[in-house]
C-alpha cells in the first residue's frame, strides 16, 4: 500500500538518496547530458530542503510504503509565456522519482494522482511533467494519465 503526504525536512535525506540513485540511471542513458556534478548530493540536499521548506515556491510530496520513502514529486510554478492563453497557472513537475522502476505503476502513480488533486483544489491551470525519453516505466505510467505528449527537447554536447 502506498501512502502520499507532504514532504517534511525529515524526508530530505531520503529524497536526496532517491534522486542520486535516479541520476545514476539517467547517466547510463545519456552521460553527456546527465553527468552529475562533483557536489551533486550536497547541492541537492540544500535545494530540496529549500523547496520542502518553501510552499510558496513549490509543492513537495513523498510516497511511503511500509514506512519508507520510496518516491517523491516536486511541482513548481512557472510563468506562462504571454503569447499563450493558458487555462490558469502552470506548474512544472521535474523532480519526480521512485526507488526502482517497478514502483512507477504504484508509488509514481499515487504521487501523480495526489498532485493532480492538489492542483485542482488550488486552481492550477495545467501541469507540465518532464520525463526522460529512455525511462520507459515512467513514461508508461504518465501515458496512462490525462497527460498528453506536448514537446520533445533535444540536446547535443558541443
Amino acid at each position: 500500500m502506498t501512502a502520499v503526504r507532504p514532504a517534511t525536512a525529515d524526508d530530505v535525506a531520503a529524497m536526496v538518496g532517491l534522486v542520486q540513485a535516479y541520476r545514476q540511471q539517467l547517466q547510463r542513458w545519456r552521460p553527456d547530458f546527465w553527468r552529475p556534478a562533483e557536489r551533486a548530493a550536497e547541492v541537492s540536499r540544500m535545494w530540496l530542503g529549500h523547496l520542502v521548506a518553501s510552499p510558496d515556491k513549490a509543492r513537495a510530496i513523498v510516497a511511503e510504503q511500509a514506512g519508507a520513502v520510496v518516491g517523491f514529486l516536486i511541482a513548481s510554478p512557472v510563468p506562462v509565456p504571454p503569447v499563450y492563453a493558458a487555462p490558469g497557472p502552470a506548474w512544472t513537475v521535474d523532480d519526480f522519482c521512485v526507488a526502482k522502476s517497478e514502483l512507477w505503476a504504484t508509488a509514481g502513480r499515487a504521487l501523480w494522482d495526489a498532485i493532480v488533486v492538489h492542483g485542482r483544489m488550488e486552481g492550477w491551470g495545467q501541469l507540465i511533467c518532464v520525463s526522460p525519453v529512455a525511462d520507459d516505466a515512467k513514461n508508461a505510467m504518465l501515458s496512462d494519465t490525462e497527460l498528453a505528449p506536448t514537446s520533445r527537447w533535444w540536446s547535443q554536447t558541443l
